[in-house]
């Protein structure tokens, strides 16, 4: 029992590192997001950023191929290690304003966060408990999601009076500080699931795009594809619409409530998803991102849009804390290719959508897209969790 007791504690303080240090990363990451197409929409390089964000997200999808071998490889720390580092790399290029520099920095946080966000999934399920995966993912999505909030709000005050540039620098400090936080503190887990990859690479490659096209992936694909055009508006489109309408001041305001909703709900909706069931708490995601796109086509008017927003809060707690829960069910006893699963479902999504950021003018196009694949996205939860009970 006291064995029991001490390896409970352990558990938890793990979770804490991880997400002290993943929402100071995000202090620093968010605002850098949603506020860089606004920053070089006033120096002239609106076109470079947007294609900077296309190739960003584009290139997601190798992370997440190489990740399993990576991590299989150096661990699962060294792999958070390199992927966290990417961040803080990525905001200072934007400082540079060198296409070059800014460019190789986009292609490296697309690995980074593709490694990132599938080995976090693993890390998770390596220290958390089955019984208690949707709660972990859940506490660790919201404070990551705390430290996402209060950098726009920060944005928001700062910006009032300060210059672009300063601002980025300063962000580029705080998420360098989530970065070493990791570092020092987070421990290599020892997790009970044992991987079976081929030892060269060439093998691992093929087991890792075999497994990109299992039938669980593909099923739960069309409903991520609909995320990711939603969030390709979040980080490109809405903040230059918002600019548009209402000032640049506005953005970060409006977006507080998106990132606000996320914080409230994701750890509530993830110990929900403990109990009610993983599929059911999908199909609420999927239902709760068409009513947020609906809202979005019928008007731009400023309560529309926060209520838009909400939405898109909601939609993003239940896949965040639900999502990484899923997948964990799903690939039971290889919890590496389990964090593949739920990155890869995320960034294949996201893939194409990233790809027409700098070339799609349309905001509603982007969301008719996004509403027709969560349609699908519906149907074929419906079979996967058909087949899944027949199994």
């Amino acid at each position: 029992m006291e064995n029991k007791q001490r390896f409970s504690l352990h558990q938890y303080a793990d979770i804490i590192i991880l997400t002290l240090a993943g929402g100071i990363l995000f202090f620093g990451w968010q605002a850098a997001e949603h506020y860089f197409t606004a920053f070089y929409k006033t120096t002239g390089q609106l076109t470079f950023a947007l294609k900077a964000l296309s190739l960003l997200y584009g290139v997601v999808f190798l992370g997440n191929i190489a990740a399993p071998f990576i991590s299989s490889k150096i661990g699962l720390k060294k792999s958070l290690v390199l992927g966290f580092f990417s961040y803080p790399l990525f905001i200072l290029a934007i400082i540079t304003r060198n296409v070059l520099f800014l460019y190789t920095a986009a292609i490296c946080l697309g690995l980074g966060a593709g490694l990132k966000g599938n080995v976090e999934v693993a890390y998770i399920g390596a220290v958390s408990p089955k019984e208690k995966r949707g709660s972990f993912n859940g506490f660790y999505r919201a404070g990551v999601r705390i430290g996402a909030t209060l950098s726009l709000v920060f944005g928001s005050l700062y910006l009032a009076r300060g210059s672009f540039i300063n601002f980025y620098f300063i962000l580029t400090i705080i998420a360098f500080l989530g970065f070493l936080i990791l570092l020092i503190f987070l421990r290599e887990p020892k997790s009970k699931f044992q991987e079976s990859y081929s030892r060269s690479f060439i093998g691992q490659l093929k087991e890792i795009l075999k497994f990109v096209f299992d039938r669980r992936i593909l099923l739960l694909l069309p409903s991520s594809i609909a995320t990711g055009w939603i969030f390709g508006l979040i980080t490109a489109k809405i903040p230059l619409t918002i600019q548009n309408l209402y000032g640049a001041s506005y953005i970060g305001l409006l977006l507080i409530v998106f990132q606000i909703t996320r914080v409230l709900l994701t750890h509530p909706m993830g110990a929900i998803s403990d109990k009610i069931g993983r599929f059911k708490m999908l199909y609420l995601e999927i239902l709760i991102g068409i009513v947020g796109g609906v809202c979005f086509l019928l008007s731009k008017n400023i309560w529309v849009l926060a209520i838009t927003l909400c939405a898109f809060g909601v939609d993003y707690a239940i896949k965040e804390s639900n999502g990484a829960a899923l997948s964990l069910d799903l690939f039971e006893e290889q919890v590496q290719k389990a964090g593949a699963a739920s990155s890869l479902i995320s960034t294949l999504g996201g893939t194409i959508p990233s790809f027409l950021l700098s070339a799609i003018k349309s905001d509603n196009y982007l969301i008719t897209v996004a509403i027709i694949f969560s349609i699908i996205g519906l149907i074929c939860a419906k079979i996967l969790e058909t087949t899944q009970k027949r199994a």
